[in-house]
């Protein structure tokens, strides 16, 4: 069985189509790593606020604080939480960028599953066709012997 020239175009799109939903498929996967790794500094962020304590460190609660330690603490804190703050907005923004790139991924693959299927009905038709000619030449072969035989 001969394969048709549209055929193998559909196989070479098919194969075209593939590679792209491969590709997606790794761009998502990246994307997941960068999406942990903004969480994973944002809980870093957010123990550091935590860790700083309410009034600059872990001392005793009867201790007086100097007002520059104090302001220190203060601006340490307001960073932090400025740049957790900063995190959070590229994370939503990350993860806008990841749901239209898993959107992506689902159309290709749908475009490619739906090709897949042309390219097996194409495939099966041109097999079909291949027994139907191969069935004609073995009934033209036989009714020639049987015209042999009469003769």
């Amino acid at each position: 069985m001969k394969k048709t020239p549209r055929l193998k175009q559909l196989s070479r799109l098919n194969v075209l189509r593939e590679q792209d939903v491969d590709r997606l498929g790794a761009e998502l996967t990246g994307k997941f790593a960068i999406r942990q790794r903004y969480l994973a500094n944002l809980a870093r962020l957010e123990q550091l606020c935590v860790s700083s304590g309410p009034s600059g460190g872990p001392f005793a609660e009867n201790a007086v604080l100097s007002p520059a330690l104090s302001l220190n603490c203060g601006g340490y804190k307001l960073g932090v939480m400025r740049l957790a703050q900063a995190h959070r907005q590229d994370l939503a923004l990350h993860e806008s960028d990841l749901a239209h790139t898993r959107r992506q991924m689902i159309e290709a693959a749908r475009r490619q599953q739906g090709l897949g299927q042309v390219l097996q009905r194409e495939h099966c038709a041109l097999q079909r066709s291949g027994i139907v000619r191969e069935q004609k030449r073995a009934d033209e072969m036989a009714a020639q012997v049987w015209m042999r035989g009469r003769e």
